[in-house]
């Protein structure tokens, strides 16, 4: 019989004496528990700080000098809350901006200054608590995704409280359980023996029943808060929470790294052939859509019968935006098949031309916008938001054009974008658009006073800024109609008049320095023409 030669099978290799048999990758992050033991009494205390500051100033205030003061106290918090940090100077950058913010907001408070505030405070509560992710939008992701896991961080900061060693130095639970074990006994005693001595001493009972009497009356008098103020409170502290100790799902961390994946294509030739035709079918209707703008807007020819000029003014611009925006989403999917598809210069250059044109359709909404402020004799900001959204849509094609033709990530293209968005309302917060507009709207009355811009209905577009533009009309004297509406209409901000003499120290909470204005304002022009 032949001998076996078959080579035995080989054990699998065992592990290190010491060491599992499995290791699994950890997040360095996840490492570290929720909140350290240490810190969770400074955690406590700061959140109880942001409550009571956040109610003494912002609780039935509008925004103003305290919403700015609030924002720099949670910024400073949150600081207090990183005792290992080390100070670098993005810390200080993002301090600065936000210093510059706070001070925005007691001048003239905004949308896009309460979008930036919230913004950069999670900026800075995501660098520092999280400094170890690498890059550092990283940290930003997380401490967003943080915000929306809010019942997970209050769970996960209601168990820190209960954690902690075996032994007298364990967590705040396990402490009152022992306080509990220690005292029931004591106290079981003391109130049988108070009931007993009570019944057969007559001064003692009568200390009892006076202190009972006066507890009854304390507790009589304790009013309950304002179920609406209890849910502000508890958005205050969740808002603290989540800044001091942001705690974003495992999987941010992993997923965020990530890519973006493409699309997989089984055909390459008919993927291209298939993005190709459909450029340029969009190309081809675009600029026959340009084409008409070209002898309507920059011609000047009379619109086609059945056409009226609202509707092709005014009605037009948001499809039409509608088809801006649509477009670069088209592109961006387009661009975001497999590479065998994409690096055809067919498919480049009917992209960029596509681009190009969308650009010219943008002129094209600058112009119908135009021709509205022409028609009906004012501008409204609105109007002027529109025009800053089509500035912003023109900074993303030129983010998407590079994007097409250098073939970057589709995850640099997002940061790029956002990027230009908070940039954008960084610097719109410092601009007070409704002012602008009514300094307009009355250079454009000066040269047509006949049309009485008093009556087309602009405060609720701009707001107190309808103050000066009434009291330069009312003191204009060129049309009559229009002063005595304008003087009429004054009297409806007769609450502002007094912002100088008391308002200022008897709401300080919502004071900004642009109200103070208008209120020295209409003052003196009631002062002046109407008292």
């Amino acid at each position: 019989m032949d001998k076996d030669t078959t080579t035995p099978p080989v054990p699998p290799a065992l592990p290190p004496q010491g060491m599992p048999a499995r290791v699994t990758i950890i997040d360095p992050v996840e490492r570290r528990p929720f909140v350290p033991l240490a810190h969770v009494g400074r955690l406590g205390g700061s959140l109880l700080a942001a409550v009571c500051l956040g109610d003494w100033l912002l609780w039935e205030q509008s925004p103003g000098l305290s919403s700015g003061l609030y924002a720099l106290v949670l910024a400073g918090l949150v600081f207090i809350n990183r005792p290992g940090l080390v100070m670098n100077r993005w810390h200080g950058v993002q301090l600065l901006l936000l210093a510059c913010t706070a001070v925005q907001t007691a001048i003239h408070p905004s949308l896009s200054n309460a979008l930036v505030t919230g913004t950069l405070l999670l900026v800075i509560a995501g660098d520092t608590a999280l400094p170890a992710l690498r890059p550092a939008w990283l940290r930003w992701a997380r401490a967003l995704v943080s915000v929306l896991a809010f019942m997970a961080t209050w769970v996960a900061f209601w168990r820190s409280l209960g954690q902690g060693p075996v032994g007298r130095t364990g967590g705040v639970g396990r402490r009152l359980a022992r306080l509990w074990s220690v005292s029931w006994l004591a106290l079981v005693l003391a109130v049988g023996f108070g009931v007993v001595l009570g019944v057969g001493n007559a001064m003692l009972r009568d200390v009892f029943i006076n202190g009972y009497d006066w507890l009854v009356s304390v507790l009589w008098d304790i009013r309950l808060p304002d179920p609406l103020n209890v849910i502000f409170w508890g958005l205050l502290a969740t808002v603290a929470l989540v800044l001091l100790a942001p705690r974003a799902g495992k999987w941010t961390g992993v997923r965020c790294r990530k890519e973006i994946p493409s699309f997989p294509v089984a055909d390459p030739l008919t993927a291209r052939l298939r993005s190709v035709l459909a450029l340029a079918a969009v190309n081809a209707l675009f600029f026959f859509v340009n084409t008409l703008d070209v002898l309507y807007l920059w011609a000047g020819q009379g619109l086609p019968r059945g056409v009226t000029y609202a509707e092709y003014v005014h009605h037009g611009v948001g499809s039409l935006i509608f088809a801006v925006i649509l477009s670069a989403v088209v592109l961006t999917l387009i661009f975001q098949q497999d590479a065998s598809v994409t690096p055809s210069l067919w498919l480049k250059g009917l992209a960029l031309l596509w681009i190009a044109q969308n650009l010219f359709l943008e002129v094209g909404v600058l112009l119908r916008l135009t021709d509205y402020i022409d028609a009906y004799g004012y501008l409204t900001p609105r109007r002027v938001y529109v025009v800053i959204f089509l500035i912003l849509v023109a900074t993303g094609y030129g983010l998407l054009a590079r994007h097409i033709l250098v073939r970057r990530s589709l995850k640099q293209l997002l940061l790029g974008n956002a990027l230009a968005v908070f940039m954008l309302f960084y610097l719109l917060q410092f601009v007070n658009v409704p002012r602008l507009v009514a300094d307009y709207d009355y250079r454009l009355w000066l040269e047509h006073p006949e049309n009485n811009i008093v009556r087309a209905r602009l405060q609720h577009a701009l707001g107190d800024e309808m103050i000066p533009l009434l009291v330069r009309v009312a003191g204009s004297g060129l049309e009559a109609e229009a002063v005595t509406d304008a003087q009429n209409n004054l009297r409806l901000y007769e609450d502002l008049r007094y912002l100088d003499e008391w308002g200022l120290w008897r709401d300080w909470q919502s004071w900004t320095l642009r109200k103070q204005q208008l209120s020295r304002e209409l003052t003196a022009c009631l002062t002046a023409n109407l008292d």
